[in-house]
């Protein structure tokens, strides 16, 4: 087993977060209303992106077994129906990864700051896993 745990910058992912974000939030039209809640929901990320820390535990396992449903790491039990699909000698390996975003707490604003800040977390961590995909391919 391989593992390797790393930071990702954010200035990697500011262009694809934001992408992201708009999609996400229904803000993709330039009408004057989603301009100006982009306008807010931008101020809700410049609050938060202080503690945005987008983290990677990342392992890589060539000895596992599939069966049916069933992705077996080290006796431990993954199970998803795509797994089915998988035909185990076509596999070399199987990368096992955790991607975190940091933390910041909310709970005392408004509810449409609370959704635009988990909005952004999302987006960031989208972003994230789109540089782990390439990083991991790159690998491969």
């Amino acid at each position: 087993m391989e593992k390797v745990t790393f930071e990702i910058h954010k200035d990697l992912l500011n262009a694809k977060t934001q992408e992201y974000f708009v999609k996400s939030a229904g803000l993709t039209d330039e009408s004057d209303k989603s301009k100006r809640m982009l306008k807010d929901a931008n101020e809700i990320k410049n609050e938060i992106e202080e503690s945005m820390r987008i983290k990677v535990a990342v392992s890589f396992f060539s000895d596992f077994e599939v069966h049916e449903d069933t992705l077996t790491i080290e006796r431990v039990l993954f199970k998803c129906n795509p797994f089915s699909l998988l035909c185990q000698k076509n596999v070399r390996g199987v990368y096992l990864y955790v991607i975190t975003a940091g933390d910041y707490c909310f709970e005392d604003r408004g509810i449409v700051d609370q959704v635009y800040a988990d909005l952004w977390r999302t987006s960031y961590l989208d972003a994230g896993r789109n540089v782990l995909k390439k990083i991991l391919l790159k690998d491969y």
